[in-house]
């Protein structure tokens, strides 16, 4: 998947099945949300950066990975 140099927005991704099973596997604590509104105007880079304070760069890594190949 093109990510858009992680400018793709989290709306984007949520609305494709394969990229919103790859977050709900690696980040489940997601999987009981529903993107609205603001949120899904929210870019990729823009989680990554906030993410980076709260998870391990593993973690953001392997999701990012993942997210390129579906």
């Amino acid at each position: 998947m093109d990510l858009k140099g992680n400018q793709i927005t989290l709306g984007e991704l949520w609305d494709r099945p394969a990229s919103r099973a790859v977050f709900k596997r690696r980040v489940p604590i997601l999987a009981g949300y529903t993107l609205k509104g603001a949120a899904r105007t929210i870019t990729l880079g823009q989680l990554a950066d906030f993410l980076g304070g709260l998870v391990p760069g593993k973690l953001i890594d392997g999701v990012l990975d993942e997210l390129r190949r579906v």
